[in-house]
Parts: C-alpha cells; sequence; structure tokens
C-alpha cells in the first residue's frame, strides 16, 4: 500500500503532481508538497521552486510519513457524537448492524436530522473499516431529504460460486435484516424499492453476467459538511464518500484512504469452500466501477486538502480562520 509523504509549502513548482493544498500551523490553506510513495520507490533528493518573479531556487528534501491520526481501537470506539471548538463532530469506525452495534448505527443515522440545520458539522471517518453500505444511503437520507447516486456500474458474473456467495449474503441475517434499524422501520417500502434492482442477482442464470448502472444525481447542500478520512478508511467507507461526492460543499480532509472500494457484496460471516480441494475463499463478486478506479486499490481516495498532522485539529483550525 502507497503511502502519503510530505514537506513544506512553495510559491512554485515545476513538477505539479506533488502539489496539493494543506493547512499549515497557523491554520490557513497553503500548498504542500506531497508524494504517494511505494516501499522501495526512491524520493526525489530536491526539488526546484519558481517565484511569481521568477527567480528559482533548489531545496535538498527530507521526507516525512503523513499521518491523519488519531488511530482508533475499533473494539473500544465505534461512535461519538460530541462539539469541538463548537462545531459538532459525528464518528463512525464500523458501519454495522449486529445486534450490539444497532444502537449506535441508529444514534449515527438519526443524528443526520440534527446536523442538517447546523451551518458546518465534521464528519469523523477515519479507521472506518467499512460495513454496510446502506448506512451511509440512511445518513444522506435524513441529512439532504433524498438518495445521493454516484455514479457506478455493479458488475456481476453468476458462476456457481458466485451465486452461492449470494445466497450466503441474503441468508445471513446481520447482513440483511434492517429490522432493528429506525430508519428502516420508518420508510419500509422506500428502502425496499432501493434494493429491488440489486436482488436481480437472485434469478440471474449460471454463466450470466449482470450490470447495473447507477446515475449520478447533484444534491444541492446549503451547509458545509467537512470530512476526515485516513489510510483506514475502507470499503463501505469509501462508498460514503462517492455518495457524498454528489453533495455540495462537502470537503474532504486527511490522507488517502485505504482503497478497498472495488468489489462489493463481499461475506466475512462465513466462508464459501471451493468444490475439489476443500479451501475456504472469501471475496466480492460484484465489481465496482467508478471514475477513480484506475489505481484505485493503490492510491484508494485522495482527500480535497492533505493534511500533515491530526486532521481534526487541521480541520478546526482551517474553519477557525
Amino acid at each position: 500500500m502507497k503511502e502519503l509523504l510530505s514537506f513544506m509549502e512553495g510559491d512554485g513548482i515545476d513538477d505539479e503532481q506533488y502539489v496539493y493544498p494543506t493547512v499549515n500551523d497557523q491554520g490557513k490553506l497553503v500548498y504542500g508538497l506531497f508524494c504517494m510513495n511505494a516501499e522501495g520507490e526512491e524520493f526525489p533528493e530536491s526539488i526546484r521552486l519558481v517565484s511569481e518573479d521568477g527567480e528559482t531556487s533548489t531545496l535538498d528534501m527530507v521526507w516525512t510519513i503523513v499521518c491523519a491520526g488519531p488511530q482508533y481501537n475499533n473494539l473500544d470506539v465505534s461512535h461519538e457524537y460530541y462539539e469541538k471548538d463548537g462545531i459538532p463532530v459525528t464518528t463512525l469506525t464500523r458501519m454495522s448492524i449486529d445486534f450490539h452495534d444497532v444502537k449506535m448505527t441508529n444514534e449515527f443515522i438519526n443524528e443526520a436530522k440534527k446536523l442538517r440545520d447546523e451551518p458546518i458539522f465534521i464528519l469523523d471517518l477515519r479507521d472506518n473499516t467499512g460495513g454496510l453500505n446502506e448506512i451511509a444511503d440512511f445518513f444522506l437520507y435524513n441529512l439532504t431529504g433524498d438518495k445521493c447516486e454516484a455514479k457506478m456500474q455493479l458488475a456481476t458474473r453468476y458462476s456457481a460460486i458466485n451465486q452461492n456467495i449470494e445466497k450466503a449474503i441474503s441468508e445471513t441475517k446481520k447482513l440483511s435484516d434492517f429490522s432493528e434499524v429506525d430508519f428502516y422501520q420508518d420508510n419500509q417500502e422506500l428502502v425496499n424499492g432501493w434494493t429491488a434492482d440489486r436482488e436481480r442477482g437472485g434469478q440471474a442464470r449460471t454463466g450470466e453476467t449482470v450490470v447495473i448502472d447507477n446515475h449520478a444525481k447533484w444534491n444541492d447542500y446549503e451547509n458545509t459538511i467537512v470530512v476526515l478520512v485516513n489510510q483506514k478508511t475502507k470499503a463501505a467507507a469509501e462508498y460514503f464518500l462517492m455518495k457524498l461526492s454528489t453533495v455540495s460543499n462537502v470537503v474532504i480532509i486527511g490522507t488517502n484512504t485505504a482503497g478497498y472500494m472495488i468489489t462489493d457484496s463481499d461475506i466475512d460471516a462465513e466462508d464459501i469452500y471451493l468444490q475439489y480441494t476443500g479451501i475456504p475463499v472469501n471475496y466480492g463478486p460484484t465489481l465496482v466501477l467508478h471514475d477513480k478506479m484506475e489505481d484505485f486499490d493503490t492510491t484508494g481516495w485522495i482527500p480535497d486538502i492533505v493534511t500533515r498532522g491530526d486532521a481534526l485539529d487541521a480541520a478546526t483550525a482551517l474553519l477557525r480562520n
């Protein structure tokens, strides 16, 4: 997995691939130099800066690994709601409706009704290990009043083993039973309509490939949402970012995400066993095609503003300015 590294602000640079907006120590928006780098690759040892008046200088580089921290212990921290510098902050580190998670998931989804009247709020998805995509849909519907649709295709090849996985998913109650979710209880017909197209796979023939098109729809939102991400933001949390990309006044701050959102409907509740060897396998049978797909598994989602330290501190400092 590639890591994001940084150096300093500069007036100009020959190679703009390194230039990203960031927040300096005074809480101001500036440009910084960042480099996506895999282990073993060499960093540029120096870089030439060009000022507005044409003056040039060469700087020796000192690279530092960026961390958007803090890194939560997902067993202890799953959801919190609090204020920092008067700004509401809601955190979520897993998107689950397991029996021990339903209470916190309901709280998170229901908070959106309150947050939509806030001029600014922070959605902290750092260390969010993913789970159910529907939780993002429920939250955003409560926030915007409509379902947020991102441009993507879902392609599923219905081989015999894929059909077994789909069957396992549908039979795993914790992945499909929303009966304890407040939003579903209040909007059962609406949610069933959302999922109707994705249930076509149950009627597909072996060997058939089913492609479902999701067309993007812009959602006007008059207030501001600041979203925090880091390299442990993955899977359904990246689906959350895809949906948020269709909402106005959303700013994503932190470091690049894990790059997991290339498959869908993966099953980790039970293993699927290969017919002849008995080896257990676990994978997503549906390929997710979207505009950010190229190199997504190595770079993930690149935020609008890259931070060099704690993303929450950077966000609140920027908002104070």
